[in-house]
């Protein structure tokens, strides 16, 4: 794992220098399915048991691992739409590595039983997902960075699912091939999964409630408001092109809404001069409408 790491970590700071590297990546489907097929490795259950103390103490390094990996193909994902043998790469295996994709960006990480906090209504409420609530345990110092990473592997899987759905777009616009990945097929995919993309919906919102939370900074850094534009861009694609989804939306999230979300603090939180801020608050207003099922209008004065 420590060789894989350090070789993901070149890569991945690698072709941030150097687009041309992205190029090579797409070339064929080889790197992309070996970055796929470790995550996998890790994602949702780790190969040794968690519950045993070699597990305990590998648990943070995997996450490691499956954070960096995914980042890195948000990465090659990201502006590479004049390649045009991405399309083929992501169809591989008739979909299916692309399908196992979909499934390790959404899972919830397995992590040991006696890390896992209580999950309630109100934890939600409060901003509360998965990762929440650890620091109650006697051992809280010893877990805390697992909490993090938990965290932190949601929001590089958003940015990952939002490039995916990017793509999706595009491909509706290509040719026959192109065709064969497309929004509709990855909506589909994400419904057949049902309870697990219902759960990361709800770590998704956990995290993007935080962001919009009055204890935060007034205002958003760039990376934190870039992923609020990803987060409510995400969650705007299901409610357009998956009606189940939109329903659990609207059913599950209304009160989270309506109390955290219509306030004129977060447009201050998104101040203009950042080039994604109106677009991010077109994209608030419009999941907010559906899920209040009136229109709002949150804008600069």
């Amino acid at each position: 794992m420590d060789k894989i790491f350090e070789y993901a970590q070149e890569l991945n700071v690698a072709a941030g220098q150097h687009f041309v590297l992205k190029k090579f990546f797409w070339r064929n489907e080889k790197l992309f399915i070996f970055i796929v097929t470790q995550l996998q490795r890790y994602l949702p259950k780790s190969p040794v048991n968690v519950n045993s103390e070699r597990g305990r103490n590998h648990r943070a390094d995997e996450l490691d691992l499956a954070i960096l990996l995914v980042d890195t193909l948000s990465m090659m994902f990201r502006e590479t739409e004049i390649f045009p043998t991405r399309l083929s790469v992501l169809g591989a295996n008739k979909g299916k590595v692309a399908l196992d994709l979909l499934v390790v960006l959404t899972c919830f990480p397995e992590v040991p039983q006696r890390w896992r906090p209580p999950i309630t209504r109100a934890a939600t409420l409060m901003f509360e997902g998965n990762s929440d609530g650890w620091n109650t345990y006697e051992d809280a110092e010893q877990i805390k960075e697992v909490a993090k990473l938990v965290q932190e592997l949601t929001n590089v899987s958003t940015a990952a699912l939002y490039e995916l759905i990017l793509i999706a777009h595009q491909a509706n616009w290509g040719d026959n091939e192109g065709k064969f990945f497309n929004i509709c097929w990855v909506m589909k995919v994400l419904e057949s999964l049902s309870t697990t993309t219902e759960k990361f919906v709800e770590r998704m919102v956990a995290q993007a409630m935080r962001l919009l939370s009055p204890s935060k900074r007034e205002i958003l850094t760039p990376d934190e408001a870039v992923l609020l534009h990803q987060q409510f861009s995400v969650l705007q694609t299901f409610i357009e092109y998956s009606t189940t989804t939109a329903a659990h939306i609207k059913t599950n999230y209304r009160e989270e809404f309506r109390y955290y979300v219509q306030s004129p603090y977060i447009v201050k939180k998104l101040p203009p001069h950042y080039p994604i801020s109106r677009l991010t608050i077109r994209l608030i207003n419009e999941v907010l409408s559906f899920v209040l099922g009136k229109t709002t209008k949150l804008s600069y004065t």
